[in-house]
């Protein structure tokens, strides 16, 4: 593995790495990792991009992580066209070079209908790859989504940050989540739902709404009911609306 950390220096990385592996009973010295120690790296430059293909071609890794995007690309990441050229040469590097590329990327702070379409700035980004995996923090556990681009994607993972002996994640019982699953489920659904509610000029059917979501029926309805109980909003014969609209 190549690995390129932009917001940590080298001996925090090194310690990152070697607290991982002590927890896998791993050893560093036999493993293939290596770190990219520059001061940056800007892939929209070519001298930068030359000299990361000269380090793959050098070491032949399986897998390239870059963390984070911002800090690889000094570009407008709301910009299709600027997005997609720095994409580009990392879909050429992985083609060329037979290797996975991982990347890095932060979410917006907004709430959105799948954590994919979350992701901040151009929708190049979930275009681009072909496995997204998304996390998102509720209460003291972390849920990863999981999205591939020619399979189905597989119920979200709960997972847990562990201290000892290095600091990890481990992969909570999903039976034992369950309702912190759905809590916060519910909880951004319920969102979504008040704000096209909020923006709608005059009721909305449940099937539009669930259609405009891209979510199941089954979920929409459940928290339109939520919301209902709350004295959020109010069924009318036209559609749902806002329970406190002029």
């Amino acid at each position: 593995m190549l690995f390129f950390g932009a917001e940590d220096s080298p001996p925090a990385l090194r310690n990152r790495f070697e607290g991982l592996l002590e927890v896998k009973s791993l050893r560093a010295a036999e493993l293939p990792l290596y770190l990219i120690d520059v001061p940056a790296l800007r892939l929209d430059r070519g001298p930068d991009l030359a000299r990361l293909r000269a380090a793959v071609e050098q070491h032949r890794p399986r897998l390239l992580v870059l963390d984070p995007f911002v800090r690889i690309a000094a570009i407008d990441e709301n910009s299709a066209a600027e997005v997609s050229a720095v994409l580009a040469s990392l879909r050429a590097l992985q083609r060329d070079h037979d290797l996975a590329v991982l990347v890095v990327h932060h979410a917006r702070k907004s709430p959105a209908a799948h954590p994919v379409q979350a992701l901040r700035g151009s929708s190049d980004f979930a275009a681009w790859s072909d496995t997204n995996l998304c996390l998102s923090r509720h209460g003291k556990h972390l849920a990863l989504f999981i999205e591939h681009r020619s399979a189905p994607a597989p119920e979200p993972l709960t997972l847990r940050l562990v201290t000892e002996p290095a600091p990890h994640l481990v992969v909570v019982d999903n039976t034992a989540a369950d309702e912190p699953h759905q809590n916060h489920t519910d909880d951004v659904l319920q969102t979504m739902l008040l704000d096209q509610l909020r923006s709608a000029a005059q009721p909305v059917s449940t099937v539009r709404l669930r259609d405009h979501l891209g979510r199941r029926k089954a979920d929409v309805v459940r928290a339109l009911d939520q919301l209902r109980l709350r004295g959020c909003v109010l069924r009318t014969n036209s559609g749902w609306t806002l329970a406190n609209r002029p």
